[in-house]
């Protein structure tokens, strides 16, 4: 189920849009050395735009991993 919800989001659903200007907002930001961490995040949620359904975020403190410091709120 989650296959054909994913395929009419991307074709139909402006999946296709979405994943094609993330993807591109993270070549732009790979350009930079300050871009990369936004790069890598922009890839990321690329995939999730392109294809969301059967897919689930989930914060690294959750399974035990510690959070980049530069996400760590001061």
């Amino acid at each position: 189920m989650t296959l054909i919800g994913n395929v009419l989001r991307f074709v139909f659903g402006g999946g296709i849009f979405a994943w094609l200007l993330w993807m591109l907002s993270g070549v732009l930001l790979a350009m930079t050395i300050v871009g990369m961490p936004f790069a890598v995040a922009a890839f990321r949620i690329a995939g999730f735009a392109a294809f969301p359904f059967g897919r689930q975020l989930i914060d690294a403190r959750n399974i035990g991993r510690s959070r980049s410091p530069a996400l760590q709120p001061h």
